[in-house]
């Protein structure tokens, strides 16, 4: 009862969002895995991971909160060995209270290092049952992730109503190395922030029919589109030609060939070829969802509704197979198969197996046609031929109701998934075999 109460209570905090966004819903935590089970706890407390961070040197850094009934508290955990054990990194001053996720800066005289921060969620239960979140402190680290100091704000970012987002990741958007991101801003309009500078000073736009769940993606050209969840009807997408100084707006719907409109929550993929996609990011009507395609081969300026697969699902991840086909697979298992442009579409005879409590929330795509499913409950399926055959490969991990939706790569094998419930696992084969982390200490203490 303790575990469902906590976990219910998690629910409340929106500490575990992202893991109660899928179809599992609530049904989530009448089965947490035990501490004695959980493979990343910080004493009495299992540790909500929001982000990871995979070095090319081994290191391994995850970010998060250890959050208990009576107090909260932001963690990061620090490997050298690439994943196989970790050590509680220490952090001066203190995140109580801070939910935390990771940063790595992606241009300018800072390019390639990682900062902290998060969203202050409360020092215990009852102050953090709020729906405004505000931003926390920062913090880097000059020793490769052991241990964090505070530092300097790095983006001016608004309050969130949803902590499970973590901070939005910074792009760039052109040669000069104009960042910008989109930033979740407690339930009102999208927040567009851009810095010119490498992020010493930021210029705030909102945009009036996007809230959050904002996505971008740029070309690094200058060329960028942003998208999020509909404040109206309809799917909305807005389009730059400027690295973000000036935005117009693009309207996308299924022209009636569809029985559903464009849906309100919309997000983009670019194609190695350089097409915009654009595919649903919610449910659409009842029962499971149907998969929505657009396609944009001018920047985002304007939108063809490519295809829709009714009952499948929708998209969780696309990546690209050794034939250069664009791969998408869905939440209920299905693939759909685009070609390299993404404007034509087969739904594949592989599958995945699933039932309604082990739906796929991340896709992992490698090299060679490898790509991994991961599902909730702990699930992992590896596909060698980009998604056309699957089979399940062993986690390590207990068979309980949690979610693996955070994941990084090192481009040399290893793969780290993890997420709530004090859950880790990790794979230096490309996902052929796994093993879980270990927490043995903490990093000032291993000194």
């Amino acid at each position: 009862m303790a575990g469902l109460v906590s976990g219910l209570m998690g629910v409340a905090r929106g500490l575990t969002a992202v893991a109660a966004l899928g179809l599992t819903g609530c049904a989530m935590y009448f089965d947490p895995p035990s501490l004695a089970e959980a493979p990343m706890t910080v004493g009495e407390r299992k540790v909500v991971i929001q982000s990871l961070v995979c070095g090319a040197d081994g290191r391994v850094i995850a970010a998060g909160v250890a959050d208990s009934l009576t107090d909260l508290e932001g963690v990061v955990l620090y490997s050298s060995d690439r994943g196989t054990t970790w050590l509680q990194a220490a952090i001066e001053p203190r995140a109580v209270g801070v939910s935390l996720s990771t940063v790595v800066w992606p241009a300018g005289p800072e390019k390639g290092s990682t900062f902290l921060s998060g969203f202050r969620v409360g020092e215990n239960l009852l102050s953090g049952m709020r729906s405004s979140y505000p931003p926390g402190p920062w913090w880097s680290s000059a020793d490769g992730g052991r241990s964090w100091r505070s530092t300097t704000v790095r983006m001016p970012l608004p309050p969130t109503s949803d902590i499970g987002l973590g901070i939005p990741e910074p792009v760039v958007a052109d040669a000069a190395g104009t960042v910008v991101a989109a930033a979740a801003d407690r339930g009102g309009p999208l927040a567009m922030l851009r810095s010119t500078d490498g992020g010493r000073t930021w210029h705030r736009q909102s945009f009036s029919r996007l809230g959050h769940y904002g996505s971008i993606v740029s070309d690094g050209l200058g060329r960028v589109a942003l998208s999020g969840r509909s404040r109206h009807d309809a799917g909305v997408i807005y389009w730059s030609a400027d690295a973000g100084a000036t935005w117009s707006e693009s309207n996308i719907s299924t022209d009636g060939k569809f029985p559903f409109r464009a849906p309100a929550a919309l997000r983009l993929y670019r194609s190695p070829a350089g097409t915009l996609i654009a595919f649903n990011n919610d449910r659409l009507g009842k029962g499971r969802s149907p998969a929505l395609i657009f396609s944009s081969a001018n920047n985002g300026r304007s939108w063809s509704f490519v295809q829709g697969f009714a009952k499948v699902g929708r998209i969780v991840g696309l990546g690209i197979d050794r034939e250069g086909r664009i791969v998408a697979v869905t939440e209920w298992g299905r693939v759909l198969l685009g070609d390299e442009k993404g404007t034509t579409w087969v739904l594949s005879e592989g599958a995945i197996p699933v039932e309604l409590s082990t739906a796929v929330s991340q896709v992992i795509f490698g090299p060679d046609g490898v790509a991994l499913a991961v599902q909730y409950r702990g699930g992992i399926f590896r596909s060698t031929d980009g998604g056309q055959t699957w089979g399940r490969v062993d986690s390590g991990l207990p068979d309980r109701q949690f979610d693996l939706n955070r994941h990084c790569i090192d481009g040399m094998g290893l793969v780290v998934v993890a997420g709530g419930g004090g859950m880790l696992a990790r794979s230096t084969d490309w996902g052929a075999t796994w093993q879980p982390g270990r927490i043995i200490g903490s990093a000032a203490t291993s000194q």
